[in-house]
């Protein structure tokens, strides 16, 4: 996996996005990145205004849990009903 860019290095590309004189591969080229990252960068600025996305509010499986149990006890519990109705 590649490592972040410096801040310095966003800077510049935050600032060469801005001035809209290079292409993508000549901004690529100046700031020793891959074109993917100016890229994510230049549609980062578009949807959010800044040069990082802001922080997801889910983490990996916290937020989202509580609701598969809702969804599992929901099931289950119609599942349940069923069965003693038959």
């Amino acid at each position: 996996m590649a490592p972040n860019l410096a801040k310095s290095t966003l800077m510049l590309i935050r600032d060469m996005i801005s001035s809209d004189e290079l292409t993508i591969s000549e901004m690529a080229a100046a700031a020793g990145c891959s074109k993917r990252a100016i890229t994510r960068i230049q549609s980062n600025l578009r949807l959010f205004g800044s040069i990082k996305a802001p922080l997801s509010k889910l983490d990996s499986h916290g937020a989202s849990l509580p609701l598969c149990w809702k969804l599992y006890a929901s099931i289950y519990s119609k599942n349940r009903i069923y069965t003693f109705m038959r």
